[in-house]
């Protein structure tokens, strides 16, 4: 049996997801996580791609990533040696999506449809089709936004209802207000933030523990890149931990010497820690609002996507703006852009 997956491509991680009857499944890759870092690398003489390039291919010039938005451009980049465009990386990264899709459909995967920005050029798009097509893959783009709204069903409501969609990945934060027209949601408007995303709540997390560190140990000497790079995958831990705890422990061993860090974080502390980054996401909210015109009550749907949007503040805040409208729970939000594409 044949099949086609649905693909959220994000700046910084791609989603995929498979039809297990009706149900949305998310593809789970080889590290076991349904989310794959955009990022394809070189060791040993090995293809590596998602979270095995990040971790085996630290060496500078043997790993590549962040580039999705290179698509349609002249850009290449040298690794190992050898020069590569964003077309052939892209399409490493298609092809191992689609290898993990079949070991858990059991299925041959023979087509895509991918969600992507709906910013993205025609010539990126064209560009996104080549890719797929080198891993083997039919496909067709389209825009996140509307699939989200698509995930949820609300296509299928009366003309004139307006959907609000944030979206919280990894890199950026865009919000968008679409209107449905004849089963149709169609962007009103749109606004984004190329710097907002989950990296920088990890960052912000991060240097935390580093002042942390430096403060309970009084260590005078700096911390080094490996110790640096510790922290920063402690920290998106921790990040994660507390969307569903109240409180994580900050561990990370041997930062200078054998000196380590072994703190606790309450999710009040991180919330502190990233006020200012929930007040941009909220300030893009209003925006949008503002630019569609009418109050922020006329938005009859409230749709969150991104994994960044299950840290619990993001939810509460927007909900507030609204006065009150809460998200749509139907599909996980990690999930919503990649599902809504395979039903568009």
């Amino acid at each position: 049996m044949t099949r086609t997956i649905g693909i959220n491509l994000g700046a910084t991680n791609a989603v995929a997801v498979w039809l297990d009857g009706d149900t949305p499944r998310a593809v789970t890759n080889t590290e076991g996580s349904g989310s794959t870092p955009v990022a394809v690398g070189f060791g040993g003489g090995s293809l590596l791609v998602g979270d095995s390039a990040l971790l085996a291919a630290p060496r500078p010039g043997s790993v590549a990533s962040g580039f999705r938005d290179r698509l349609g451009t002249d850009w290449t980049v040298t690794l190992d040696g050898a020069e590569h465009t964003a077309v052939e990386l892209v399409g490493h990264l298609l092809a191992y999506l689609k290898s993990c899709a079949e070991a858990a459909s059991k299925d041959t995967v023979t087509g895509a449809v991918i969600a992507v920005p709906s910013g993205f050029t025609d010539a990126q798009r064209r560009a996104l089709v080549v890719a797929a097509a080198r891993a083997g893959l039919s496909a067709r783009t389209v825009d996140a936004p509307a699939a989200t709204v698509v995930a949820h069903g609300l296509d299928k409501e009366a003309d004139g209802t307006r959907v609000l969609v944030v979206h919280l990945g990894g890199a950026t934060c865009t919000a968008t207000v679409l209107t449905i027209d004849g089963n149709t949601p169609h962007v009103t408007t749109t606004c984004g933030d190329g710097a907002l995303g989950g990296q920088p709540w990890t960052a912000a997390l991060a240097n935390w523990g580093a002042e942390e560190f430096g403060r309970r140990t009084r260590a005078e000497a700096p911390l080094d890149a490996g110790a640096l790079a510790r922290l920063a995958r402690e920290a998106e831990r921790v990040k994660h931990a507390l969307s569903s705890s109240t409180v994580a422990t900050f561990t990370v061993e041997n930062l200078v010497g054998a000196e380590g860090l072994a703190v606790d974080v309450s999710r009040p502390k991180f919330e502190l820690l990233t006020r200012d980054l929930l007040a941009r996401v909220a300030g893009l909210a209003e925006q949008v609002l503002k630019d569609a015109g009418g109050p922020a009550g006329g938005v009859d749907h409230l749709v969150l996507s991104g994994a960044a949007t299950r840290m619990p503040k993001v939810p509460r805040q927007i909900t507030t703006l609204l006065g009150g409208t809460t998200p749509r729970g139907d599909v996980p939000a990690h999930l919503v852009a990649a599902y809504g594409a395979l039903r568009s």
